[in-house]
Order: C-alpha cells, then structure tokens, then sequence
C-alpha cells in the first residue's frame, strides 16, 4: 500500500477516531514517514496483527516503553493530563529505571492488539526498530467505555 493512501487512510480514521478519541483524553504524538499523527491514526494506517517480515518499516517519532506493562502504565499517565515527559517520569519511578523515553528511527509493527482495561479500551502496539533490531511497545487509550455508554 503506498504511503500516500496510507496517509488517506489514516486521515479518514482520525476523523472517525476524533469522537471516540475526544473522550479518551489527549494522544501522544508520534510522526510516520515526516507528518505528525497520533498513534490511533498510526494504527488505522497499519492496522490489525502484522507479520513482521511483511510489515515495512516507517520513520517514527514518539514516545515508546521497553514492554507492554510499562507502556501501559505509560498511556495512564498520560490520559491523565500528564505531558509525555511526566508520564515518563512516573514510569520510571515505578519500575526504578528509565523504561520509556522518545525513540526517532525506522521501525515495522510486529503486534497490536486491542486490550480493556478498568474501562478504558486501548490499542498496544509492538514495533521493532531496523537500526538495533530492539522491541519498543507503544500503549494509547482509544475510548472510555463507560463514556460512551452514558452518551447512549
């Protein structure tokens, strides 16, 4: 699929995430191929489980973790109204080590999945960076459930 249509693609779903997204609290910003998305328009433009040796690799720009737990902890933080470099911080403080921090490179998604957690749903993705060949994970809030189900 060509970036181009890729950049559509992502533009149509951030329209259509823009609702859903507006409850969830404010998104990370990460860059891919040059242009700033957020991560849920990363994700409609490489959605679903991606094998990695069919995944391209894309320039990204963003904040990521060293695993799924602590990205997670990560993207609370954040929803939190906490900035990037806060919620940093606040992981740090509980694994007692710097796990997250901004990554600038090449990377290919190797996993999403989408995860429930205390009613919020989350989009986790895996990526692996082509420079080092290291695994960073990527945690966003897409939508707050109970949210949604008042608005109905």
């Amino acid at each position: 699929m060509s970036i181009l249509r890729q950049i559509s693609i992502a533009t149509l779903g951030a329209l259509a995430l823009g609702v859903a997204g507006a409850s969830a609290g404010r998104l990370p910003q990460v860059e891919l191929t040059g242009f700033p998305i957020s991560p849920p328009q990363m994700s409609v433009t490489r959605s679903g489980e991606v094998d990695a040796f069919d995944s391209a690799p894309h320039p990204v720009n963003g904040y990521f973790c060293e695993s799924a737990e602590y990205a997670m902890a990560f993207a609370t933080a954040f929803a939190a109204d906490a900035d990037e470099e806060f919620a940093k911080n606040v992981v740090g403080k509980i694994a007692k080590r710097e796990v997250c921090g901004r990554y600038v490179g090449v990377a290919s998604i190797e996993q999403q999945d989408t995860i429930t957690e205390r009613g919020f749903v989350y989009r986790l993705t895996k990526l692996r960076f082509v420079e080092d060949n290291k695994v960073a994970w990527l945690a966003e809030r897409v939508i707050d459930v109970q949210d949604q189900l008042h608005d109905l």
